[in-house]
């Protein structure tokens, strides 16, 4: 027993570092690794939503992709009004995110449930319905994943262990999207049982969407260390503060621009294309090849997810972790098209898309980070922290790429002449164009999204010296420092080199 103690205590001391080393606690940072474990157990669940409609409930494409992509806009535009709401409001006990993890988790569980039932209502009827219900779930789950990602820039006032807790946060979400990517292989055992595709997805809905929004309560154990600011947003609004943060700006035109090509699934590509494999004798449907692959190809990454910031350190910032993971998605799916999917060129296509998830993997932790110290920049620069609004991007940036990407699915589908009624009987043009799509209209994507990562300039010299003055600026506001004696720098200077130009402050 002593053993197993020990041993346990030495795993988590690797894992999570020794509490004497750092600010934050280790039961803080297990809390709030459990806590978005269960949270993206929940979100990657819901993004099954348009597989559950589209080849469940069989709405059409087209009319489903335009409905749901204006909703997802729409959300996506309310998303800065709630991080202003968050930016301007405190609880009594002079908190600004935690208690929206804690009393806000049960709600929109319950409402998981509810987008993944079929009550054998008319399909137009029911699609009403569900844009209502969704759009009700999106506004309430947007207050609490704000919450949740909020607090790594408010978890400490070192950028060290905010970049910690922003890596282990990310392990912690990505090993939730773990039980997400069982789903395919869920499917095809029920499938194979003649059971109604509406049953085990009613299931999941309560294991892993309402349960891992439970769980998701287990972020509320990290504290809130960076001090409340009375002035939280200039007096001319919320928004204008944040269009002063060019990192977050930046970030989320890249990715917008990412989302406009033609899209296909892998789970449709696969479900449909090749529905019928051997693999050493053994006949495999599409859906298990899908898993398979998914899980193979994604190997990597996970592995090299714990090294983010190791890495990023050794490039010189975090942003060099997005450059390289563009540069990689177009580079490598570009050989992968050549090389083609049949037989065993499948796996030849599989091993570049692990060399793709190897540096994608890492830059949801590089944009979390970077959006962290953006926060604390504009704190520096203008006295205002908007950990809601900056944060609430990060939530409106995946809806509006989302809805983008929702529209073009429905776009493709329909120019592809898909039907989920004719199961493996789809038209030629499908078969012929599906490939293409799939492996290659993403680096469209890819190639768009790099034009605005080129401009961030924020790397490692320029987070030490904001670092250093952004503590001089917390001495200055508690009155420890004369204020007409100091200076401070101007780290936006378009100098390429970031020489510190010296102003009065």
């Amino acid at each position: 027993m002593n053993r197993l103690k020990a041993f346990s205590n030495k795993l988590l001391d690797k894992t999570f570092g020794k509490d004497e080393d750092h600010d934050v606690p280790r039961k803080e940072l297990i809390g709030f690794t459990l806590g978005v474990f269960g949270q993206n157990n929940s979100c990657c669940f819901v993004g099954w939503f348009n597989y559950f409609c589209l080849h469940v409930l069989k709405f059409n494409p087209l009319l489903f992709g335009t409905l749901f992509g204006i909703v997802k806009v729409w959300d996506a535009i309310n998303d800065p009004i709630v991080g202003a709401i968050i930016d301007k409001h405190r609880f009594k006990n002079g908190e600004k995110l935690r208690p929206f993890i804690k009393h806000l988790a049960l709600p929109i569980g319950l409402i998981v449930i509810f987008l993944f039932i079929d009550f054998g209502l008319p399909k137009n009827v029911h699609l009403v319905i569900l844009i209502f219900v969704y759009m009700v779930y999106d506004f309430l789950y947007s207050f609490q994943d704000i919450g949740q990602w909020g607090m790594t820039a408010l978890i400490s006032k070192n950028p060290k262990e905010r970049e910690r807790a922003a890596q282990i946060g990310r392990i912690g979400a990505m090993m939730g999207g773990w039980l997400a990517g069982l789903i395919s292989l869920i499917l095809s055992v029920t499938d194979s049982q003649g059971i109604n595709r509406r049953i085990p997805f009613f299931i999941m809905a309560l294991v892993l969407g309402c349960g891992g929004m439970l769980l998701s309560r287990a972020g509320a154990y990290a504290k809130e260390r960076v001090p409340a600011i009375e002035k939280k947003v200039p007096k001319t609004g919320a928004f204008t503060i944040l269009f002063k943060n060019k990192i977050v700006l930046l970030v989320v035109l890249g990715s917008i621009l990412g989302s406009t090509t033609l899209v296909i699934q892998q789970i449709t590509f696969f479900e449909y294309l090749l529905p019928d494999n051997k693999i050493f004798g053994i006949h495999i449907d599409g859906l298990t090849l899908s898993f398979i692959f998914g899980l193979l190809c994604g190997i990597p990454g996970s592995l090299a997810k714990p090294f983010t910031i190791w890495i990023s350190r050794k490039l010189g910032g975090m942003r060099y972790i997005l450059l390289i993971s563009v540069i990689f998605n177009i580079g490598f799916r570009t050989v992968a098209f050549f090389i083609g999917y049949e037989g065993w060129h499948l796996i030849l296509s599989g091993l570049c898309l692990m060399l793709v998830n190897i540096p994608a993997s890492m830059t949801d932790i590089a944009t979390t980070a970077l959006w962290g110290e953006s926060i604390d920049y504009l704190e520096w620069k203008t006295g205002a922290r908007n950990e809601g609004t900056v944060f609430s991007m990060q939530n409106a940036s995946a809806k509006i790429t989302g809805a983008i990407s929702t529209f073009f699915l429905g776009i493709t589908l329909t120019l592809l002449k898909f039907d989920a009624e004719l199961k493996h009987n789809q038209s030629p043009i499908f078969y012929e164009y599906a490939w293409p799509v799939f492996i290659l209209a993403p680096v469209l994507g890819s190639i768009l999204n790099l034009i605005p990562i080129i401009f961030i300039r924020y790397n490692n010299e320029t987070k030490e010296l904001l670092t250093r003055e952004l503590r001089r600026v917390r001495l200055e506001r508690a009155g420890t420092i004369p204020l007409d004696l100091e200076y401070k720098y101007d780290l936006y200077d378009d100098d390429e080199y970031y020489e510190a130009r010296r102003i009065r402050w």
